[in-house]
């Protein structure tokens, strides 16, 4: 019996929206979150997404929203800021220029990274380097 209250309870209790996006395959889940994280410097379109997901833009932002909380657009922003995050964290690339880590991780504009940076980190992203290198020098 608590299988029939479980389906129950899945089928109709759930707002519409979060039924729809529970029925879809967790490869197919993965599959849209392994072409995000492997094509994060690119920008990317719903459309990407829907040739692997075979599904509608609604669908594929829900199965998105389910796995992560976040938007297709904020994960595919989120993901793409924390790699570069992870470059600047990179004692090899200290030489290299915060506009050529950020190009690398697909931004083309550097006052949008710099804003954007800040917005999610409290600080600029050269205040951040300073601070990571201060840090390497001490430990």
């Amino acid at each position: 019996m608590a299988l029939i209250d479980e389906i129950y309870c899945q089928r109709y209790t759930l707002p519409m929206p979060i039924r729809r996006a529970l029925s879809f395959s967790p490869d197919t889940g993965q599959a849209i979150l392994d072409f995000i994280r492997s094509h994060y410097m690119d920008d990317i379109s719903i459309e990407d997404l829907l040739a692997i997901a075979g599904a509608n833009a609604k669908k594929v932002q829900g199965i998105v929203r389910h796995l992560t909380g976040q938007s297709v657009h904020q994960y595919h922003q989120d993901y793409r800021l924390k790699k570069a995050i992870e470059d600047l964290q990179n004692p090899d690339s200290l030489d290299q220029k915060i506009i050529t880590i950020a190009k690398r991780h697909g931004y083309s504009d550097d006052k949008y990274f710099f804003r954007v940076f800040r917005k999610k980190m409290g600080r600029t992203p050269d205040e951040y380097r300073a601070e990571i290198a201060a840090t390497q020098l001490r430990g």
